[in-house]
């Protein structure tokens, strides 16, 4: 009897939680910047190239895009194109939200930390690991692209979310150079 009275105390949390999340579809421990270099298959600067939309295996929605690597700082070369794997996307008027939300538009500058999937990258954490280049003021603003994701907060044990503020710099190449020093 108390077995089932805790099965059916831990289905009551467990639905109570889903249904008093805030609206971000997908939660995450976040990680810093040398973590992602570290742990990451490739590193690459470059621009957003064609995208197209196919269905995986499993009747799934996935979204590939093509990038156009103009700086390889590790596991890439200058002139490659490497591919993102996604999942999500909208085809024939089916649409499937995209798993961490991040978006890749057409001639985007990005700096992309991604794991290796068959011939494809990931991008290094689901709404993580991509990094967009924007021209502001005359100058380059680098700004992570969170897409739509919320974290937990390690100090309080898991109970507690919130939305994460990205992280940005003021100049690409210094940031660049910062990468190389931690991949070393």
């Amino acid at each position: 009897m108390r077995v089932l009275l805790a099965n059916i105390s831990s289905v009551v949390l467990i639905i109570s939680m889903v249904f008093s999340l805030p609206s971000h579809p997908l939660i995450v421990h976040l990680s810093d910047l040398q973590t992602m270099a570290k742990r990451s298959d490739l590193v690459a600067h470059g621009y957003v190239g064609d995208k197209r939309v196919v269905n995986d295996n499993l009747g799934r929605l996935i979204t590939l895009t093509d990038i156009e690597v103009i700086d390889g700082l590790h596991g890439a070369k200058t002139g490659e194109i490497v591919t993102v794997y996604q999942v999500g996307g909208e085809k024939d008027g089916i649409v499937m939200p995209l798993l961490g939300g991040q978006v890749y538009h057409l001639h985007q500058e990005v700096i992309l930390f991604g794991l290796t999937l068959g011939d494809t990258y990931v991008s290094y954490g689901a709404g993580q690991g991509k990094l967009d280049i924007t021209l502001e003021d005359g100058k380059d603003c680098v700004r992570e692209d969170l897409g739509d994701i919320s974290a937990v907060d390690r100090n309080s044990g898991g109970r507690k979310l919130y939305r994460p503020t990205p992280l940005s710099f003021d100049n690409k190449e210094m940031l660049k150079d910062e990468i190389r020093l931690m991949l070393k």
